[in-house]
């Protein structure tokens, strides 16, 4: 996929099967989306055009297709349009936009003087060990990142001075590159994500080396040692550790509460591609080598919506440590299922039974915390007594919590 500003005539404008990328004009300002990380190219592709680019991308024989405008948002690039040709839409891959050049290498360094104190750590393995996600690469995010992640999760050793070092800057660079979207400010950031990033690299093999040194584990997340099908207890506990954040706890019965939570589900027909998926939103899938009935349950961190499309999301139950892990990680392309497939065979019946694509994901719930979060996002939360003031009681009515007890 390649981008260019528009304005003037591109050999890429014709649908000639013959023509590739090395028959682009040089003299066209242009990008290798396939090869970028993240949203700056288009950011400064952007910015430095007196009109919109377009993007494009080879037709898979019909010639080239011409796609929409590119809008930044703070959800990414967006691609606006469908292509020509009678193609299906093609959506764009939503991801964090990388920090500037001097940062990320800053990061960079930090993160192999991290790995090699805690022993240098194992090569990423593409695919699934324990867990239900694979433990290879993440849309966007830095090869250093994913070395260490996996590292962090296969180890059974837990230090205040090295593990749980290598952990906190793994939060800080995501925190920062997740606040991006958001003008920087991590705040802005939905509670449920930052708890997350609070755990990511904590799994099962280290949860008593952690609890034995008194730090955070994935025990806390639903993943104590020997723990099994725990990603919707994370989601759960994510939720819990949110709303506990902002001084607040379920007006209801907790359970009934998670089980059903006061905000909007997607379901089949419209969950697998047509619905947008938003930062905050708890999706669940089966495909992408999650092999148990029901699938994964995540946290979604970028955006996504249309076939093809992908997003970063954290959950728990992930992919490593003895039986399972809290992983960051990047979804398989979203996929069409098969009509037949109804809404229950999912709950009931086993992703290989029902024809489950290693590859692509078909998502079949959409829990939209994103909208409890935006809301959150309307109230001032430095006023004084904020609860009481006629936004903050609105919101507690509407989903349905309270201030907490304070115990004298």
């Amino acid at each position: 996929m390649h981008a260019h500003r528009v304005g003037r005539r591109h050999p890429y404008d014709r649908a000639d099967e013959r023509r590739g990328p090395r028959d682009v004009d040089p003299a066209a300002p242009f990008v290798d989306l396939q090869r970028t990380a993240g949203n700056r190219a288009v950011a400064g592709l952007l910015a430095s055009s007196d009109s919109n680019p377009t993007v494009q991308r080879a037709g898979a024989g019909r010639g080239i297709i011409t796609l929409g405008d590119v809008e930044i948002t703070r959800f990414g690039a967006q691609i606006h349009g469908l292509p020509t040709g009678g193609e299906r839409p093609v959506a764009p891959n939503v991801l964090p936009a990388l920090l500037a050049d001097d940062v990320e290498a800053a990061y960079k360094t930090t993160g192999e003087a991290r790995l090699a104190s805690i022993g240098g750590g194992p090569t990423p393995v593409a695919g699934p060990q324990s867990g239900h996600t694979p433990t290879g690469p993440i849309a966007s995010f830095p090869g250093w990142f994913s070395t260490l992640q996996n590292a962090l999760i296969a180890s059974t050793e837990w230090r205040q001075d090295k593990e749980e070092l290598a952990q906190n800057l793994l939060e800080e660079y995501a925190i920062k590159r997740f606040a991006v979207a958001y003008g920087g400010d991590e705040r802005k950031i939905p509670p449920t994500i930052r708890v997350y990033a609070q755990y990511i690299g904590r799994s099962t093999s280290n949860t008593k080396a952690a609890e034995r040194a008194g730090l955070p584990s994935s025990r806390d997340m639903g993943g104590k040692e020997g723990a099994k099908l725990w990603c919707a207890a994370a989601g759960s506990n994510a939720v819990i550790k949110a709303v506990t954040s902002l001084g607040l706890t379920f007006a209801t019965n907790q359970t009934e509460w998670l089980l059903r939570p006061p905000v909007p589900e997607v379901n089949l027909p419209d969950a697998p591609v047509k619905h947008l998926i938003e930062p905050g939103d708890q999706v669940s899938y089966i495909g992408g080598g999650a092999p148990a009935v029901g699938g994964h349950t995540t946290t979604a961190i970028t955006a996504s919506q249309g076939e093809g499309s992908v997003f970063v999301h954290a959950s728990g139950n992930a992919g490593g440590g003895a039986s399972g892990s809290v992983r960051l990680s990047s979804s398989k392309p979203r996929m069409v299922p098969p009509k037949a497939i109804g809404q229950a065979d999912y709950a009931t019946k086993s992703p290989a039974s029902l024809g489950a694509l290693a590859d692509a994901i078909w998502v079949y719930t959409i829990v939209r915390y994103s909208q409890l979060w935006d809301d959150l996002g309307k109230i001032d939360l430095k006023a004084p007594g904020v609860w009481s003031t006629t936004a903050g009681a609105a919101f507690l009515r509407k989903y349905k919590l309270r201030p907490k007890t304070l115990t004298p």
